[in-house]
């Protein structure tokens, strides 16, 4: 049996005992500091175990000019220890870009398609495409995403019209948590270490 799985799950458990404790109250400056450290230690050994294991959890799907923003949404989710995939952050040089691209496509668990006020690229469009044959070949959740700058309703491909999206410009419910649930499957109300750790982390 692989041991990774084992530790990573042992890991987060402690975790949640933690924060448990941290919410009791019990606990004072530095206890609150020895477990802040502790839990950023476990998303770290987290992401770690996933990033040689190759095992992300999303890819963001975006328009080039949209990537600042994008960006950004990616280091919040691996601050909740899901690792995304991002052309500029996986990208190694000197590496046919079209062959990565293609297997990430093929065994990524989910999608984020971000849209913004300058719509869809021409790359994102071949993507999307590609995510949607996967969403009908293995059921892979491709969730439509609204940025902030995106003021009118979406121009979303057919297939994504019918899906429900997370909308960035709002703040309930909350955005992150949405895109989190439609990443993972897990309704925000049962992780309860993502509302333990907001102030932790945002």
């Amino acid at each position: 049996m692989d041991s990774k799985p084992i530790s990573i799950n042992l890991a987060v458990s402690q975790a949640e005992q933690l924060l448990k404790l941290l919410q009791s109250g019990l606990l004072d400056g530095s206890g609150i500091e020895q477990i802040k450290g502790f839990r950023e230690a476990t998303i770290l050994s987290i992401l770690r175990h996933k990033r040689d294991a190759e095992d992300f959890d999303v890819f963001l799907c975006h328009n080039s000019v949209n990537k600042a923003q994008v960006k950004r949404i990616g280091e919040k989710l691996k601050a909740y220890g899901l690792l995304p995939w991002l052309d500029e952050w996986e990208l190694r040089p000197g590496v046919p870009w079209q062959r990565t691209l293609e297997k990430q496509i093929k065994s990524i668990k989910a999608a984020a398609v971000f849209v913004g006020e300058d719509g869809r690229g021409p790359w994102q469009e071949l993507e999307i495409a590609a995510f949607i044959r996967q969403f009908v070949s293995r059921n892979c959740p491709v969730i439509p995403v609204l940025l902030r700058s995106c003021s009118s309703e979406p121009d979303l491909p057919t297939f994504l019209e019918g899906m429900n999206y997370v909308n960035l410009a709002k703040r309930k419910p909350d955005p992150i948590e949405q895109l989190i649930w439609g990443i993972t499957g897990i309704h925000p109300e049962s992780q309860s270490y993502m509302r333990a750790s907001k102030p932790l982390l945002m």
